[in-house]
């Protein structure tokens, strides 16, 4: 375990509220330039975030949560996640969510037009986001 003074204050904020609030070893978040893995005494940082797998140490402990679209802030000691969405395992109801990304695997897979703009977009998104929160529940 890590000496205390070299942990990472966490924070996940959804506009629903504060998720996670804890002092963590280290955090992987998934950035749309590719993971980021952040430890004490990081470079600060702010990136653009894609919908998937957040995972942290806590205490020694391996957490996986999964998030949407959002931001990440990075500092010596703190890693601020704001996010549009948030799931940890006992959260997502598999059968629901294994619907919703079929949904939209069919609407990508028919997509009317060119493979761009506002609504293609949405609908990766929403097939990621369905991913992630199955990637958290299944493992």
């Amino acid at each position: 375990m890590a000496d205390s003074s070299h942990l990472l204050d966490l924070t996940v904020a959804t506009p629903m509220g504060v998720k996670i609030k804890t002092r963590a070893e280290s955090v992987q978040v998934p950035g749309v330039e590719g993971e980021l893995g952040i430890l004490p005494d990081h470079l600060p940082l702010l990136s653009a975030l894609k919908p998937g797998v957040m995972r942290y140490i806590e205490k020694g402990k391996d957490f996986m949560v999964a998030v949407d679209r959002g931001y990440v802030e990075v500092g010596p000691d703190r890693v601020r996640l704001l996010t549009e969405g948030f799931a940890n395992s006992t959260q997502v109801e598999v059968a629901v969510v294994e619907k919703e990304l079929a949904q939209a695997e069919e609407q990508l897979k028919n997509f009317p037009s060119l493979c761009e703009g506002a609504e293609y977009d949405e609908l990766k998104r929403a097939a990621a986001w369905a991913r992630a929160r199955l990637a958290i529940a299944t493992s």
